[in-house]
């Protein structure tokens, strides 16, 4: 039974490069010699599905057009940077695309330390759908990033 994974992300490169990361861990963990493979196992949500939900997540006027009503506070205490963004993109995907096997949600650190815990803050409250974070943090000035 194939099983839909889901990406939202910031920018197209974000997409690839979090797909492409994703399928290398899953070929492993299937002991799948050949990442092709994986295609019949697991789709990507579209990138089409996928821009659509950023731009709901960034614009609040979208996503009341789709009927989402999302609040900033998680356990009684406010939302850290993403939090609510993060809580309202995963809102989306699963009114949108039923059912999902997992989401991955991208997003660039910003200089932001406060992010992750904002991203963690909404993946808590689903504990029994597999939400990852990938979040690019700058290494130095010029360095690489870390996923």
């Amino acid at each position: 039974m194939c099983k839909r994974f889901v990406v939202v992300y910031e920018a197209p490169a974000d997409f690839a490069t979090a797909t492409e990361l994703a399928d290398r861990e899953l070929a492993a963990a299937c002991r799948l010699n050949d990442v092709q493979q994986l295609e019949t196992l697991r789709p990507w949500a579209g990138e089409e599905f996928v821009r659509n939900a950023s731009d709901v997540v960034g614009d609040s006027r979208s996503a009341r057009s789709t009927g989402l009503r999302v609040h900033g506070h998680f356990d009684g205490q406010p939302g850290l940077p993403d939090a609510k963004a993060a809580r309202c993109a995963i809102a989306y995907v699963l009114r949108t695309l039923d059912p999902v096997a997992a989401i991955v949600l991208v997003r660039d650190a910003d200089h932001q330390t406060e992010r992750r815990q904002g991203l963690e803050q909404a993946r808590r409250e689903l504990p029994s759908l597999p939400i990852a974070i990938g979040l690019a943090v700058p290494c130095g000035k010029h360095g690489p990033l870390r996923i």
